[in-house]
Parts: structure tokens; sequence; C-alpha cells
């Protein structure tokens, strides 16, 4: 139910106050009852599903200690992508959820240790997520070592948004991945004409502004910026 109000909440152009709708308090007081018994997948679609309700996060505060709890005791079982997709939910939400990020850390060392299994999706949302709560001063993290090697391996596999949220992640983070910065280039190049537009004009620009930020200077990424600008692409 949780990952399905997520989805719906992501689709609306006007979000919805979950506390107005109907079985809104029995709906809570089920949650509440079943903590313990969700598994990890479960707990991470109910977490990962917070960062798609906006404001309306809040709502849901009644559950939030259950579910720290029963997702502390569950995350030895975590896989990599349960603790990303977590991790992310929690960065989204941290505004209007400030009692989840208890589960900030603990989701990040699990994930570091299981980042031999994760995707290019998981390892872009996590350096973002990370980023985000450090830059943000919400919590005191570190990006683990193991996570930028993977970072360089997996970075063939992104898609257009996930270097986005990548590129975006090394700058909140402050974290001149010399090498990785160096792959980027030739990612892009290979598959920017498969790129929709939105891709080129919401990606793009984050990729030309990460290498500015680190002052590095390739000529790869700035020829493929002038001809998408050239082609009238508006950034």
């Amino acid at each position: 139910a949780f990952y399905n109000l997520g989805k719906h909440s992501a689709s609306m152009s006007q979000p919805v106050d979950f506390a107005k709708t109907p079985g809104y308090i029995s709906f809570l007081q089920k949650v509440k009852g079943l903590c313990l018994e969700y598994d990890p997948r479960q707990l991470s679609n109910i977490l990962g599903a917070f960062g798609h309700l906006h404001e309306h996060v809040a709502s849901f505060s009644d559950v939030f200690s259950d579910l720290v709890d029963a997702t502390l005791h569950k995350l030895p079982s975590f896989s990599a992508w349960d603790a990303a997709n977590a991790l992310w939910g929690i960065a989204k939400a941290r505004k209007d959820a400030p009692q989840l990020l208890a589960l900030a850390d603990p989701l990040a060392q699990r994930f570091a240790e299981r980042v031999a299994e994760a995707t290019a999706q998981g390892v872009s949302n996590v350096v973002w997520a990370v980023g985000v709560l450090r830059s943000e001063g919400d919590v005191a993290l570190k990006l683990d070592s193991a996570v930028m090697p993977a970072a360089r391996r997996l970075i063939n596999q992104t898609t257009p948004q996930e270097v986005a949220i990548m590129c975006t992640g090394l700058v909140l983070l402050d974290a001149q991945d010399t090498e990785l910065l160096g792959l980027v280039p030739g990612h892009v190049s290979r598959t920017v004409q498969r790129w929709s537009r939105q891709d080129v004009n919401m990606a793009l620009p984050v990729v030309v502004w990460a290498h500015a930020r680190f002052g590095v200077k390739n000529t790869e990424i700035l020829q493929i910026a002038e001809e998408h600008v050239q082609r009238g692409l508006r950034f």
C-alpha cells in the first residue's frame, strides 16, 4: 500500500492530504501492528515511498518509531537495493520525517557491506543521498570508501538521470573523484544520441556543472554541450 501511495503521489499534479482520507487511522494502526513482520524489501518499499509523499509524509509520523525499530532489527538481511532505496527515501523526506534520519548511517553502512551486488541506480542514489544529508548537516555521514570504486565500475550502465544524480552527489560531497569524472564524458558521448530531449535538458547541464565545480575542463563534454545548444535544446 505504501509503495502504491508513493507511486500515486509522484504522478499527481496536486498532492493529496492522506490524513483526510477514509480509513486513515485504521490503516496506521494496521501498519504499526505489522511492522516487525515486514521483510527487508517491504520495509525498503515503505521508506522509499516516503520520498514521493512530499510534505504529507508527516501524516504517517505515528509509525516512524516502529519503522525505525523494525528496520534496525532486519538490517542484517537488507540487500544493497533495499538499503539504497530506503536511504534515498529518507533523504528525500528528511525535512518532514526527521525521526527517520536515525536510519541514515546504518543504511549507508549496510549498503557499503553489500556494494558488490549493487546496481548503477543503487550507487547513484546512495551517492546523492549521502551528499544531500551531509551538505545540509542533517546527519554526520560519510561515503564509504567501497562506494566510489563501484561507481566507476558501473558508470557505463547508468541512465542519464543516474549520471546526473551521481554528479550532483559528488558536488554535494565535495568529492572530486578524478577517475570517475574522467569516465563520465566517454559514457555520455557513447549514449547521448539515444537520450530524450528531457534527458538532455536535465542531465547534460548537471554533468557540465559538476565538471565546472571541480575545475575539470573536458573538451569532449564541452563539445557535446555545444552541439546540443546549437540544436536549440533549452538547458
